[in-house]
């Protein structure tokens, strides 16, 4: 629809937002006592966990994090296994995502981990 729409400078400008979005969102998630990076983010991509200090109680906090985030209709996100670790994935493409949306995700996951005493809100 992009490539179709804007042609080929119009898809690498929405690649390159995309991309900037993820980085912004890493970077957050770097800042937020409570949270981690799973990875470094890759393009679009960003993983992250609960971070409480125990790594047991980071994948159940992780894991129960994911799914009051999808139950709530609100984002749909998946999870993945990085060195053995279960975190949250957080890819960016959609044609019409912005900054809004992922400012939205982050006050989500950030709320909702409060909800469930997996991190402190600020």
């Amino acid at each position: 629809t992009v490539l179709h729409t804007h042609g080929l400078e119009g898809l690498r400008t929405h690649i390159r937002g995309h991309v900037a979005l993820a980085a912004g969102l890493a970077d957050r998630v770097a800042a937020e006592p409570g949270f981690a990076l799973a990875a470094p983010p890759s393009l679009a991509l960003v993983c992250l966990r609960c971070d409480i200090g125990d790594p047991d109680a980071d994948d159940r906090a992780t894991r129960a994090l994911l799914a009051a985030v999808n139950a709530s209709g609100q984002a749909f996100l998946t999870h993945t296994v990085v060195d053995g670790r279960y975190a949250i994935r957080v890819a960016i493409g959609g044609v019409t995502t912005g900054a809004a949306d992922v400012d939205a995700l982050w006050d989500l996951l950030r709320s909702t981990a409060a909800a469930l005493h997996a991190t402190p809100a600020r």
